[in-house]
């Protein structure tokens, strides 16, 4: 018997509670498609969350059929959830997000192609191609981060000079991007820029004025420190 659900709100706490799951099943899908297609885009939002966090071929076609959704939020989403994929088409649709004009949507693209080219362990000239003029033709700083993030990813180290500028960028936003794209590629594993980048995260840390920005900067000294120290 199909469940009834009143409300969105109703609708999200199920999807929550799919979260907890270590599996989905045959009835746990009958609901997922009910809520990839349901008008509340909250709600699509979310199960683009959860399909996330069970990667399978599935769960790809699903993000696939919402990466073009109206909403750019759910786009977003979609996008960032599909970094499980090691599928070369799925570079080829997600090609087409970094040109819309929603910068998120252009940004989480961009990450998603390093991510799943990462994923396939060979690198694709072509991928490298396309990430290297998207980063000279893309204006916005925030995209810039994010491309720069996927070269690095894919080897190519000339990149780690943008994101560790992008620390002092005019915009707290593009500062916190940069300092958090650094820890998630647990930059104080590359020994030689680790005395730099401490130098230019202290230097920042005593003129910062953003409080959001302080405590990002802070972390990520302290993951600095505590890898010298093991």
């Amino acid at each position: 018997m199909d469940t009834i659900y009143r409300t969105s709100a109703e609708k999200i706490d199920k999807i929550f509670s799919l979260e907890e799951n270590s599996s989905l099943n045959d009835s746990d899908w009958v609901e997922i498609v009910k809520f990839v297609n349901d008008e509340d885009y909250e709600v699509r939002y979310r199960v683009c969350e959860l399909l996330g966090l069970f990667p399978s071929e599935k769960s790809e076609t699903y993000l696939l059929s919402l990466i073009n959704d109206p909403d750019s939020l759910v786009r977003v989403s979609a996008i960032d959830s599909l970094y499980f994929s090691v599928s070369s088409d799925t570079i080829e649709r997600l090609k087409k997000s970094t040109k819309e004009k929603s910068i998120l949507v252009r940004g989480y693209a961009a990450t998603t192609i390093g991510d799943i080219q990462n994923n396939i362990g060979v690198n694709s000239e072509q991928t490298l191609s396309f990430l290297y003029t998207l980063f000279k033709k893309e204006k916005s700083e925030w995209v810039k981060l994010s491309i720069a993030h996927s070269l690095f990813l894919l080897g190519d180290s000339s990149y780690l000079d943008y994101l560790i500028e992008g620390i002092n960028s005019r915009y707290y936003r593009n500062r916190i991007a940069a300092i958090t794209i650094l820890e998630q590629l647990e930059i104080w594993k590359v020994g030689h820029i680790v005395l730099r980048l401490k130098e230019v995260l202290k230097q920042r840390l005593k003129i910062e004025k953003a409080y959001a920005v302080e405590c990002t900067l802070e972390k990520l000294l302290s993951k600095l420190m505590e890898y010298k120290s093991t």
